[in-house]
């Protein structure tokens, strides 16, 4: 895989909610991460532990990365990142950050972070300016509030996923479950009742365009949904 469809697959992973499974295929052995400039950890895993507490604590995790400034030449990559991570009493918290990358041979090799102040002040010289906009997920809009309500609702319509896949009654574009998933999300969010949502979340499948196929009748498609949610 070259630097630029590496860089591409990581910020799928990222805005897919899986900031672990992206640091793991990416982050080099003998990598290094800085925060503001200091020091933060040396090789893959001081840096990986030292995040990975604050990752599993979440409950849910809403990636939102919407542009990328990629130097091919220099395998230099820069985002900015404002995922939000729910924690087990379902109360938001954004993190929003500034990630500059250094690659070499498919890997992270250097990585600084940046928040508060020091992200502000590299935006303002300008760092993002000549980025492109990543196809982020569709609840990167959603308010706060909102993100909590759909935290549980996201959960049940993953499983409900899960179900109909398992059962041959859908077929899902590979790689696109957690995007459909956040669109039915999206959609379940704005029904009126719960009877409303059955309906809601059925039509929001059978016209996604990451859904390959339903072969399943309208009933089976509701019924799984109305298992997913406790009903």
């Amino acid at each position: 895989m070259d630097f630029q469809a590496a860089v591409t697959d990581e910020i799928a992973l990222l805005n897919a909610g899986k900031p672990l499974e992206a640091f793991d295929r990416y982050f080099d052995d003998d990598g290094v991460m800085l925060v503001n400039d200091e020091t933060f950890g040396t090789g893959k895993a001081e840096c990986r532990a030292k995040q990975e507490t604050f990752i599993f604590e979440a409950s849910s995790i809403i990636g939102n990365i919407t542009h990328c400034a990629v130097d091919v030449e220099d395998e230099i990559c820069v985002f900015r990142n404002r995922t939000t991570f729910v924690d087990e009493t379902g109360q938001p918290k954004e993190m929003d950050g500034l990630h500059w990358q250094r690659w070499s041979n498919g890997k992270i090799v250097e990585e600084r972070y940046y928040r508060g102040e020091a992200m502000e002040q590299k935006l303002a010289e300008g760092i993002l300016d000549e980025s492109d906009a990543v196809n982020a997920s569709p609840l990167d809009d959603l308010s706060p509030h909102a993100k909590t309500e759909a935290t549980a609702l996201r959960a049940a319509v993953v499983a409900a996923l899960a179900e109909l896949v398992d059962g041959e009654h859908i077929e899902i574009a590979p790689d696109a479950t957690d995007l459909v998933a956040d669109e039915l999300v999206v959609a379940g969010l704005e029904a009126h009742n719960p009877r409303h949502a059955l309906k809601t979340l059925r039509l929001a499948l059978i016209h996604s365009d990451n859904v390959e196929e339903v072969y399943a009748a309208d009933h089976t498609l509701e019924t799984a949904f109305r298992k997913a949610l406790g009903g």
